[in-house]
């Protein structure tokens, strides 16, 4: 007569059943699936914003170098939809560096003086170069001779392209020193 109530079955503490168990399993990798999914969108987007960043950051710094060159430019000698030379004093001693040259090559975007070369935006999509006069009207290129000391703006189109991103930089240089 011995009743053991720790073999006992207890309606209320009952385990689960395989059903139960496959049910839970389903939900829970249900929901891991849409947590791993989420997670793989999200780093996508953080390196499609810093792929993104890093082109921006390209052609802002190019455009900045160009920006304080042509600020200082004395004369230019060649004014074309995708080539500049000009001559400008770089180092403010009075002494004009001849033959600067911006200009799209196979390489990219790349300034040339004495002989050296400098890829500054490589594999650059696009460079366009427009031309306007003190009154804002623009200048028709190749610009003549005639006309190359009376540019004051230029505007600067550059695009660069890498995989899936695309960076676009429109600018406006004003050239204060033309003689």
């Amino acid at each position: 007569m011995f009743h053991y109530k720790r073999y006992a079955r207890n309606p209320f503490k009952r385990g689960f059943t395989l059903l139960e168990m496959l049910i839970a399993a389903g939900i829970f990798s249900t929901l891991v699936i849409i947590v791993n999914k989420s997670v793989v969108v999200g780093m996508r987007s953080v390196a499609s914003g810093m792929a993104q960043s890093d082109l921006s950051l390209k052609l802002i710094s190019a455009t900045e170098r160009m920006d304080n060159e042509i600020r200082l430019t004395q004369t230019i000698t060649q004014a074309d939809q995708d080539v500049l030379v000009f001559d400008a004093d770089l180092n403010g001693d009075d002494v004009v560096e001849t033959g600067i040259e911006y200009a799209l090559t196979v390489e990219g975007l790349v300034r040339s003086h004495q002989g050296t070369s400098k890829t500054l935006i490589p594999e650059a999509n696009a460079f366009v170069l427009n031309y306007l006069d003190a009154s804002g009207s623009e200048i028709a290129t190749p610009v003549a001779d005639a006309a190359l000391n009376t540019i004051r703006v230029i505007r600067i189109q550059t695009q660069k392209t890498e995989g899936e991103e695309s960076f676009s930089l429109d600018t406006a240089l004003f050239v204060p020193n033309m003689r």
